[in-house]
């Protein structure tokens, strides 16, 4: 390479490290970049991905134009239409996660990078073929780090909603802070929250609808059955409703994870936390405050059919006690939204909110044509399987041998046991579950490219 293709690397490098992507807003670039996407500098995915996949997004950025993107980053948020807002949102996430991708080779990007960004896809794609696709020939969403707080989502870019004729790009994007490169092994452990609960809700449009009307039923049947009365029936059913999908990707996390999919979700509430405690208040709508969804999921824990009695009574009595560490001086939860506040009794919504996920994930739902539970289950084979790959990591065997026996989601579960269990510390477990998720993304044709090969379990 030249002194000046060096220096772009600088340059490239410099900017990912210093905003955590590698994104701009400058159509001329971006278009320039995306253009020169081939077979060789993302050599990993399969050949699919670029019709269904990067060549919609080169016609959608080629029929929004200059002025159009120009438009969307460049002028005051209140005066942007919901859909350039949505835009807004999504290109730099569907461009960049493009862009980390192809950067290993491109770019010259370090090894440490290219690994790390393996690992975290192989994980993803797993869970993604495991629970959202069914091993069906849908793409599975691309990852990449982000500047932001926490872990997110989206299912995948619709470029219809600039025009009707455009194709949509079929890939969804998954992205946590960059800091989880280097450590966060709870943020890892979310992955069941995002892949196996949002992107599976996402993908079948007629789920979360189906969803939300049994948790409104399940809310007036308990009511009923307990003789209880409540003013404002419609709001408190209003907010109930707007919680189901969050309350449920907590759910599908313990399905997807088992037990430290509850522990993740705790350690991460109390992370983001002023004071590192568990809080009893939302600040909008759709995330219900951070006690009750971790009670909540307790609760479905203790009856997890992949558990022995011996297990659950050990995960119960640990997290109950965390919990009973954060409880709040005044038994209530309180929702701020829109000026005003709604306060709930704490045990009574624990109550009706373990009655409704009983409800939710045992019912048969339509857009699915079957129950949540049927679509993926922790079981016993999966509980022994996490507690095997958890020997491995604390014996430093993972990373050596590649074995079949594990799917991601298990040694991200004996990983996060192990860090919590032993005095083995956090960045060995970590490393050592990065090192064999990489090595598995090396020898694993995973991305869509033949399902039948690679293990589902």
């Amino acid at each position: 390479m030249t002194v000046q293709e060096n220096l772009g690397i600088l340059v490239r490098d410099a900017r990912f490290s210093q905003y955590g992507q590698f994104f701009r807003k400058d159509y001329s670039w971006v278009c320039r970049e995306l253009k020169a996407l081939n077979d060789e500098n993302i050599s990993s995915l399969p050949g699919n991905f670029f019709e269904k996949g990067v060549k919609p997004l080169v016609n959608f950025l080629n029929f929004l134009g200059q002025d159009g993107f120009n438009k969307i980053f460049f002028e005051r948020s209140k005066i942007l239409t919901k859909t350039q807002k949505y835009y807004r949102a999504t290109i730099p996430q569907v461009v960049d996660a493009l862009l980390q991708r192809s950067h290993g080779i491109t770019y010259g990007a370090s090894k440490s990078f290219t690994e790390d960004l393996n690992a975290f896809q192989v994980a993803v794609t797993e869970v993604y073929q495991r629970v959202v696709s069914g091993g069906g020939d849908r793409l599975a969403p691309l990852v990449r780090w982000d500047h932001v707080t926490s872990p997110h989502t989206i299912l995948s870019f619709d470029c219809k909603k600039l025009d009707e004729n455009l194709e949509n790009v079929e890939f969804g994007v998954v992205s946590l802070p960059v800091g989880n490169k280097f450590g966060g092994l709870i943020s890892w452990g979310l992955i069941g929250h995002e892949v196996g609960g949002h992107l599976l809700i996402s993908n079948h449009l007629k789920l979360l609808p189906e969803l939300k009307n049994c948790m409104s039923e399940s809310v007036k049947e308990y009511w009923n059955q307990n003789d209880l009365s409540t003013k404002k029936k419609k709001k408190t059913l209003d907010i109930w409703e707007s919680w189901t999908e969050e309350i449920i990707c907590d759910i599908l996390g313990i399905l997807v994870l088992g037990p430290p999919s509850v522990v993740c979700s705790l350690a991460f509430f109390r992370a983001i936390s002023a004071k590192e405690q568990l809080s009893n208040f939302a600040s909008n709508r759709s995330h219900p405050p951070d006690i009750l969804r971790v009670k909540i999921a307790l609760e479905f824990l203790k009856n997890l059919s992949g558990l022995s009695q011996e297990e659950i009574e050990k995960w119960s009595s640990f997290l109950e006690t965390e919990i009973k560490n954060d409880w709040p001086k005044k038994s209530v939860v309180e929702i701020w939204c829109n000026g005003s506040t709604t306060r709930f009794d704490l045990v009574n919504a624990i109550s009706i909110g373990t009655y409704a996920v009983n409800k939710l994930t045992s019912t048969h739902f339509g857009a699915i044509n079957r129950s949540l539970v049927e679509m993926v289950n922790w079981t016993e084979q999966d509980t022994a399987l996490a507690n095997l790959a958890q020997k491995d990591i604390e014996q430093r065997k993972l990373s050596k041998q590649l074995t079949t026996m594990y799917s991601s989601r298990h040694v991200i579960s004996g990983a996060i046991i192990l860090a919590l269990e032993t005095e083995n510390s956090i960045e060995e477990c970590f490393t050592e579950m990065k090192q064999y998720l990489a090595k598995k993304y090396r020898t694993t044709p995973f991305l869509g490219q033949d399902p039948k090969k690679f293990n589902l379990s």
